[in-house]
């Protein structure tokens, strides 16, 4: 069953420019798009219980840390009913694709994005970080940064099951084509930071980095014009990049209808995918990780014909409505070998 629309808030996530992990709180999850009273119920209940959790870094790594761990269940968030169930397809359908990394009830759009931003610009670098071990378990590389900044590789081994819930199937990150290297990268994550409950909710530099083990940076665009943002941009579509949108104004109680009515959520993170400009016009090609939910006309249909996630902001609404970039690095890749691929 698809729970891309999922009951809870969107306006609890906290984009600072000053933001360090211990600081971050619960990010947002998809908004109720008419899922049947079973799944709502039991993504209402995921998300009260997350959204008492706190955000906790994991560990520095340490210079043996690319030792491979024990085959890894991480705790699933306590209070929601949730276990551990065997989902079937094949690990990759093809080379891994943004579309294919859809986020579920679980408030990781800062890492689901980021995920997506990399299978943009360097899919190779997906596929070589995450491998079928052959019986039944699979080894997910999370880079780690020791004290002095440097990435050390670490091997988290996890089986193949995945967060379910009774009657709905599975909740978190999945892909609408069956393949499952997004749930198994999200599992992995999960796993260097001790549960899913120290996933909700994070920055996506910290994902960007855990990802391709390369710096990522985070630029701070609230105060500059759309000129400015635009200098920021470049690079767009060549190297992994997220921004997010600012959250929810006390002071502004139309903030959210205005971002609505663009196909925005507040407090939400998207992968930038690339830029243009035509006619004139500059514009943004983001991807929201839900896979869904973009401007839209009276009907509720996708202005561009498909409500998949990825729509154009005009660089003077982007500049408006999103108050970071960051952007991440690539990653080093093994070549391909000959008669290998796919």
């Amino acid at each position: 069953m698809d729970l891309s629309g999922v009951s809870a808030p969107v306006d609890d996530f906290s984009w600072s420019p000053t933001v360090s992990a211990d600081d971050v709180e619960p990010a947002s999850t998809p908004a109720s798009s008419g899922v049947d009273d079973a799944a709502a119920a039991v993504q209402a209940q995921v998300a009260a219980a997350l959204n008492a959790s706190t955000f906790a870094p994991p560990a520095e790594a340490t210079p043996d840390a690319i030792a491979p761990k024990r085959v890894t269940q991480p705790e699933l968030p306590s209070g929601t009913g949730l276990s551990y169930g065997e989902v079937s397809g094949p690990l990759f359908k093809g080379p891994p694709t943004p579309q294919e990394a859809v986020q579920g009830g679980l408030g990781d759009c800062f890492y689901v994005a980021s995920l997506a931003a990399v299978a943009e610009v360097q899919p190779e670098a997906i596929k070589q970080g995450i491998s079928d071990n052959g019986d039944g378990t699979y080894s997910v590389r999370v880079f780690g940064k020791t004290s002095d900044g440097t990435f050390v590789p670490q091997l988290f081994q996890v089986n193949g099951e995945v967060p379910v819930a009774p009657g709905v199937g599975q909740v978190f990150t999945q892909s609408e084509d069956g393949s499952r290297w997004a749930s198994l990268y999200e599992k992995g994550f999960a796993a260097a930071n001790e549960g899913y409950a120290n996933i909700d909710g994070g920055i996506p530099p910290t994902a960007l980095e855990a990802i391709t083990g390369k710096p990522a940076s985070w630029t701070n665009i609230e105060k500059m014009s759309p000129n400015e943002v635009w200098g920021v941009l470049q690079g767009a579509g060549t190297v992994p990049m997220v921004a997010g949108t600012e959250p929810v104004r006390d002071d502004d109680p139309y903030y959210a209808s205005r971002l609505g009515v663009r196909g925005l959520v507040p407090g939400h993170g998207y992968t930038v995918l690339g830029t243009s400009t035509e006619e004139g016009q500059r514009s943004v090609l983001v991807r929201n990780p839900w896979g869904q939910g973009e401007p839209a006309n009276a009907k509720g249909m996708a202005l561009d014909g498909v409500n998949d996630g990825v729509f154009k902001v005009r660089i003077e609404d982007f500049s408006q409505y999103f108050s970071f970039v960051a952007k991440g690095g690539l990653a080093d890749v093994a070549p391909a070998r000959p008669g290998v691929g796919g």
